[in-house]
């Protein structure tokens, strides 16, 4: 799945008002192929800004995750996703997008957790 500059621009703007919600209800498959073209240009962190954003604009409805025995309180977690989406979107607007093929190696991202 190739994406024009155009197309990652639009990701880039719209994740954050589409949120994690939407980007989830996609097909397995268009996750899959949606994340493999934006590691090929290298705009993984953009994008992961953008998510945090959301998460982090979305602390007061959202209230709290839980997946099996984890649980993620956004309210009392929203400054730390804000800070981490602004490191996100800071060392990304610092990196060099990387063109497919190109001998510079993509952005590496990270890991990282819930403090």
């Amino acid at each position: 799945m190739a994406l024009s500059a155009e197309q990652l621009d639009a990701i880039e703007v719209h994740v954050g008002g589409v949120g994690w919600s939407a980007y989830t209800a996609l097909p397995a498959e268009q996750r899959l192929n949606l994340e493999k073209a934006l590691r090929v240009h290298g705009r993984e962190d953009l994008v992961a800004a953008a998510v945090l954003d959301d998460l982090a604009a979305n602390a007061q409805r959202v209230k709290a995750l839980e997946v099996g025995p984890i649980k993620i309180d956004f309210q009392a977690s929203a400054p730390f996703w804000l800070s981490r989406a602004a490191q996100l979107r800071d060392r990304a607007s610092r990196a060099e997008v990387v063109s497919p093929g190109s001998a510079n190696p993509a952005p590496v991202i990270e890991p990282w957790g819930v403090g």
